[in-house]
């Protein structure tokens, strides 16, 4: 199960093809529980930064831009 927590104006949409492009990225990496990843990229001339935490049963994606 993915959770999406959004604090950007960017649509959903927009979200699942970032998330897309981040998987196929890092698609050889071991993931486990409790390891947390941040990101922070460049879309649409803003920066997001972005965290991801894989947790028991769920991976939780938090969306923030950067200030």
């Amino acid at each position: 199960m993915i959770k999406i927590i959004n604090k950007t104006d960017l649509y959903f949409q927009e979200l699942g093809e970032i998330i897309d492009n981040i998987q196929w990225d890092n698609r050889g990496d071991t993931n486990y529980v409790g390891k947390i990843d941040f990101i922070r990229i460049k879309y649409k001339r803003k920066f997001i930064n972005i965290q991801i935490k894989y947790l028991k049963k769920s991976v939780e994606w938090r969306f923030d831009f950067d200030n």
